[in-house]
């Protein structure tokens, strides 16, 4: 990760894990150490003939540093979980590996550290040891190793760590890979010791879906070494397939016994189908904590949305995977439809964007450029703008849509593409990357086509009239719609511009030839949601092919400054996977046209008003736009 290109939200606000306390961080600074190559790694001492030495560990290679502040103390930890412990009972932990940390000081060169293992993180260790973090060796692994090796016993889950202590200001003692992404059920690896802004020391979670896992490692050593074992750590088959053509369905092993694996056995079933079995020799044998991809054919004749395909690792070098049950299995889902029976698919991008953000402008960028080519209605770009703290705070924010800027995991600027995290990730908004995803979605049939037919504004709300057509029946469908309004040209606010020549000085269409703060009018602003999940019974639990299903949906309007640059969107969502199957983006063709009313010709009729789509409003509202009409005469004010 680099944070350089990477606004990141404060750790303070986020959640840490059941059980640890809620350590606030609101001093913690980061040094990006990416560019540092380490010298060689400590070897590991020799043991006896019959004895077998592995490391275990969950973080990647060693990527920012970060520390809390002169006198306080920083740790990483990571845990083995029951499964882990089962495989390993019997044998013994001896030492504890620790990334050295990094500083700016010229002075300081090492620090304080104590590595431990514990029963729970804020128990008394079972066992301990004390040593020196070597700064000059940034990245490198030193080796602390207990007295006595610990021996492991099954079914009780072990915490390995470090709590450093740190000296100045400018040291970063704890180390950690940078990636958000890891799998915090099998690989529980993302503990941080921090101490929080009133000098308290605690264990959270909470930074590990930002700054991914602490480089910490432990050995473990024995003459009883789990052997053949294999865990699933991702299934992957295309979210959607034509049931007249195989597809590939890709399953990522790891190893985690002491021998390499050459070759696994999966069996799968797909649907309510029979178990199928397939064989894969790996081209490359892998050792402990290394995973490789297979993949195999696979087809599925019929045609349905969330048909679930589940597949096992059963056999590991042609025995049985030793690994545990819930180690071994994974599941998925996708749509199998046959071309003819879709409709156009279109692209929707929710991008967490911020005025606050300097690299924010790159996703202003891509959002303008993607719908100046595809300005037919199939890229449909909402901006949802949010907050980084209490003093630095966008004035578009929308507190109906905190959920995406959750989902995104704090990260600015960063989108999601219809909702498909599995399949696109949480994507940079830089132009390419949606060039290439536009290429795929709009490529690929949807299960359904989604209208608006019309809209009605009232004082605080708009009501939109959606309607959404199958293409396929479905007795057990599980969707929802959800509505939103965006704004064009609202502002102008100051946008936070790190491409500036007078920063970074980074090429990105003229941003680098602004001013660090630039004056902004901002498009596609995100102004409300219906429901971030779609709304409930919107669309009815059984829908039949060709039958088209009609809703009326409300969200609030408060928020819009001009409703001639206002767009509504629907965005029909399928609440098995959570993503967007297909969505429509509306803008009425003259937003300050009225039709269908018809004038009286009574003269001295009583004055009426209507809203912009023609409909009359009882109560009017101060400072909206109506039609005031009175007999034959008919104007549009500003009540």
């Amino acid at each position: 990760m680099n944070k350089f290109l990477h606004c990141l939200l404060a750790i303070a606000a986020l959640s840490p894990g059941a059980g640890l306390s809620a350590a606030s961080a609101g001093q913690l600074s980061v040094h990006d150490i990416s560019h540092i190559v380490p010298s060689a790694e400590t070897e590991t001492s020799g043991t006896q003939a019959n004895t077998q030495t592995m490391t275990v560990g969950y973080c990647l290679e060693p990527s920012i540093s970060m520390g809390t502040g002169k006198g306080t103390r920083i740790g990483g930890a990571l845990q083995l979980n029951a499964a882990t412990v089962a495989m390993f009972a019997g044998n013994k932990i001896t030492a504890v590996l620790v990334a050295n940390g990094s500083t700016k000081s010229t002075t300081t060169t090492s620090a304080p550290i104590e590595v431990f293992c514990t029963k729970t993180l804020d128990g008394t260790p079972i066992a301990k040891a004390t040593g020196q973090m070597d700064y000059t060796n940034t990245k490198k692994y030193n080796t602390y190793e207990f007295a006595s090796p610990i021996t492991i016993e099954e079914g009780q889950p072990l915490y390995i760590g470090f709590i450093a202590e740190q000296q100045e200001a400018d040291e970063y003692p704890l180390t950690a890979d940078g990636y958000p992404g890891h799998d915090a059920i099998n690989e529980p690896g993302g503990f941080y010791g921090l101490t929080d802004d009133y000098g308290d020391f605690g264990w959270s979670v909470g930074p590990a879906s930002q700054y991914g896992y602490p480089c910490v490692k432990v050995i473990i050593e024995g003459e009883s070494m789990p052997t053949d074992m294999c865990r699933l750590s991702a299934i992957g088959v295309p979210y959607s397939t034509d049931p007249e053509q195989p597809f590939t369905a890709e399953i990522e092993i790891t190893n985690t016994a002491t021998n390499e694996i050459t070759s696994v056995g999966i069996s799968y079933r797909i649907a309510d189908g029979e178990p199928q079995t397939a064989t894969a020799d790996l081209t490359q044998p892998i050792g402990y904590g290394v995973s490789a991809v297979v993949s195999f054919p696979v087809t599925y004749p019929a045609e349905g949305n969330n048909v679930k395909f589940e597949a096992t690792v059963s056999t590991v070098n042609g025995r049985p995977n030793g690994a545990p049950e819930t180690m071994t299995s994974a599941s998925t889902t996708f749509l199998s439809l046959s071309p003819e029976n879709g409709f156009q698919r279109n692209m929707v991008v929710e991008e967490a964007t911020g005025t606050w953000c300097g690299w924010c402008p790159r996703g202003i960028v891509g959002m303008e450029k993607m719908k100046e080519l595809h300005s037919d209605g199939t890229f449909i770009p909402i901006a949802v703008h949010g907050n980084y703290s209490a003093t630095q705070r966008d004035p578009m924010t929308s507190s109906s849509y905190t959920s995406l800027i959750n989902n995104v995991g704090g990260g600015f600027p960063a989108s999601l593409i219809n909702r498909n995290k599995g399949y696109y990730g949480i994507v940079d908004p830089d132009f390419d990357n949606f060039k290439a995803a536009y290429a795929d979605i709009v490529n690929r049939p949807a299960v359904a086509k989604v209208e608006i037919d019309s809209i009605e504004r009232k004082s605080r709300t708009t009501d939109i009239y959606a309607k959404v057509t199958f293409g396929i029946s479905e007795p057990n469908a599980t969707y929802r719609l959800a509505y939103v309004i965006t704004e064009d040209e609202v502002g102008p606010y100051n946008q936070s511009n790190y491409y500036s020549y007078l920063s970074q000085n980074m090429p990105l269409e003229g941003w680098q030839d602004k001013e660090p703060y630039v004056s902004t009018m901002y498009n596609d602003v995100a102004r409300a949601i219906s429901s971030y999940n779609g709304t409930a019974n919107s669309i009815p639990a059984s829908v039949t092919a060709g039958e088209p299903v009609t809703h009326r949906g409300s969200v609030s309007s408060t928020a819009v400054k001009n409703y001639k640059n206002a767009h509504y969107i629907a965005l029909l969502i399928n609440t098995t996977t959570g993503c967007i199957e297909n969505a429509v983006l509306y803008t009425p063709s003259d937003p300050s046209s009225i039709t269908d009313i018809e004038a009286d010709a009574d003269p001295d009729a009583p004055v009426r008003y209507y809203n912009l789509q023609g409909v009359e409003v009882a109560d009017p509202v101060y400072g909206h736009i109506y039609i005031r009409r009175q007999g034959s005469s008919a104007t549009k004010i500003r009540f």
